[in-house]
């Protein structure tokens, strides 16, 4: 694999905080969990779920430093508030794909 197709890790706009390892490695840990969550929702087509577990992670996204994956929540938001399946699942894998990356730059910041 080409270095320039890999991935790119994401770090949050807070990791230079003081005190706020912490809660970033907290925040971080637990992202896959909050995918899961938001998969299993969709794979229910419970888009008022997803709405739900969107928002509320937007919002620690956002507090965490995490800008980029905060807008795309509000992406996988809209999506399920149109209920449009096709949407809210390209949504989601670009939510996956970012949760990803940001797994990466926690990794790479240890």
């Amino acid at each position: 694999m080409n270095p320039s197709d890999r991935p790119r890790p994401i770090f949050s706009s807070l990791q230079d905080e003081p005190g706020g390892h912490a809660s970033i490695e907290t925040f971080v840990l637990g992202l896959s969990h909050h995918v899961d969550e938001l998969q299993e929702a969709e794979v229910q087509r419970d888009f008022a779920r997803v709405i739900e577990l969107a928002d509320g992670l937007a919002e620690t996204s956002s507090t965490h430093g995490y800008e980029i994956l905060s807008r795309c929540c509000e992406g996988v938001r809209n999506a399920a508030e149109s209920a449009s399946a096709e949407d809210l699942h390209k949504a989601l894998v670009e939510l996956t794909e970012i949760a990803h990356r940001i797994r990466l730059g926690y990794r790479g910041s240890v």
